[in-house]
C-alpha cells in the first residue's frame, strides 16, 4: 500500500471514531406509561423483544393526555409519574427501537436517554420518550394512570353509539320520491359510520402510534394482520352481524373488496366513505351500503375492545347499566 492510501485509511478510521463517539447509544431500559405498556393495546409489538418488566415510577414529571395520547412533561418538582421499565432482550435492541421510535414519531416526543426510575425499591438510569412542543395540541392534565380501557372514546362513546345503532329503525324510500324522509334517517346513519370510522382511526393511532409517517391506511393494513383482528372477525362473522357487501376503489373499479372477506374486511368498511353516490336512484344502495358498514364494523369493535382492551365491558356497563352485545342486520327497503 502506497503513503497516498495509508494517509487516506488513517482519515476514514478517525472519521468512522468521532462518528461512532458522537452517535447516541439507547439504553438498555425504557420506561412506559401508555399504550407500550404490558397489557395495553401496543405493547404486543414489543413483546418479544423485551426480557422483563416491571411496576416503575418516575419522578418530577407529570402526565397528560394530548390527541387522545398520553405525553409526559418536566420538570414537575414533586410529580410522580406511574408506569413500567422494559428491559431489552441482548441481541434485540435495534428491532426494539426500530419499532419504538416509528411507534413514537419525532415530531411530538423526543427520547430522553439517561433518566432515574425507581423500580423494585431500586434505581435505574432508563430512556423514555417526553413530550415536544407541550404548549400546543391543549394538553389535559391526567391525575391517574393512563389506561386504554378509560380512554373516553373506547369507554364511553363507542357503548353509546352501539346501543344507538341497535336502536335504528330504518324504513328507506328512494330519495328522488321522499327526499326528506331519505335523508332524516341517512344523516343519522352517515353520523354513526364516520364516528365509528373515527374509533376505528383512534384505535390504530392508540396501537401503532401517532407518528406522521404511519397514513391512517398504513395502521389500518396493521391491525388486519394483527392476531387481534383474525379473533375479533371469526367471532363476529356470520351474515346477520356482518352482512355481505362488495365496494370498489374508484381508481381501480375491477378490483372489488369484499365485507366478508377477513384479508378485505377492513379495508370495506373503510372505503365505503369513499363510496356514496348521494344521488337519484343510487341512494338506496348507499343506504344499504352504509347500514351494512354499520352493523359489520360496529360488531368488530366490539368484539376487538373486548378481547383486547383489559376491563372495558365494566366500563361500558357503568355507561349503559347493560351488557353490550353484537347487533344484528334487519333489511330496511
Amino acid at each position: 500500500m502506497d503513503s497516498g492510501s495509508s494517509i487516506v485509511w488513517s482519515l476514514l478510521d478517525l472519521l468512522h471514531l468521532r462518528y461512532s463517539q458522537t452517535m447516541p447509544e439507547h439504553p438498555s431500559k425504557l420506561f412506559v406509561y401508555g399504550s407500550l405498556k404490558p397489557g395495553e393495546l401496543g405493547f404486543e409489538q414489543i413483546e418479544n423483544f423485551v426480557s422483563n418488566h416491571n411496576s416503575a415510577q418516575l419522578h418530577d414529571f407529570a402526565l397528560y393526555v394530548r390527541d387522545g395520547l398520553p405525553v409526559i412533561r418536566k420538570p414537575e418538582p414533586g410529580e410522580i409519574v406511574s408506569g413500567t421499565l422494559l428491559e431489552i432482550k441482548v441481541g434485540m435492541e435495534d428491532e426494539f427501537w426500530r419499532v419504538v421510535t416509528e411507534y413514537e414519531g419525532i415530531t411530538n416526543y423526543k427520547l430522553e436517554n439517561s433518566l432515574p426510575v425507581l423500580s423494585e425499591g431500586k434505581e435505574f438510569l432508563a430512556g423514555a420518550f417526553i413530550g415536544r412542543k407541550m404548549g400546543k395540541g391543549n394538553p389535559v392534565r391526567l391525575y391517574s394512570i393512563w389506561t386504554s380501557k378509560l380512554d373516553p372514546m373506547f369507554s364511553q362513546s363507542f357503548p353509546l353509539l352501539h346501543r344507538e345503532i341497535a336502536s335504528n329503525s330504518l324504513i328507506f324510500t328512494d330519495a328522488e320520491y321522499d327526499p326528506i324522509g331519505y335523508w332524516n334517517q341517512m344523516n343519522r346513519l352517515l353520523s354513526q359510520y364516520l364516528l365509528l370510522v373515527s374509533i376505528l382511526e383512534h384505535l390504530t393511532v392508540v396501537k401503532f402510534g401517532g407518528s406522521k409517517k404511519q397514513e391512517p391506511m398504513v395502521r389500518i393494513r396493521k391491525l388486519q394482520k394483527c392476531q387481534g383482528f383474525s379473533d375479533a372477525f371469526i367471532a363476529m362473522n356470520h351474515e346477520k352481524c356482518n352482512p355481505s357487501f362488495k365496494v370498489s376503489d374508484s381508481r381501480a373499479v375491477e378490483d372489488s373488496l369484499t365485507s366478508s372477506n377477513p384479508e378485505q374486511a377492513l379495508f370495506a368498511w373503510y372505503q365505503v366513505r369513499s363510496n356514496l353516490q348521494h344521488r337519484g336512484k343510487a341512494s338506496l344502495f348507499d343506504a344499504n351500503l352504509v347500514h351494512k358498514s354499520c352493523i359489520g364494523l360496529g360488531n368488530f369493535l366490539l368484539e376487538y375492545l373486548k378481547t383486547n382492551v383489559q376491563g372495558i365491558e365494566a366500563e361500558w356497563e357503568k355507561v349503559l347499566e347493560i351488557k353490550l352485545s353484537k347487533n344484528e342486520f334487519l333489511e330496511a327497503f
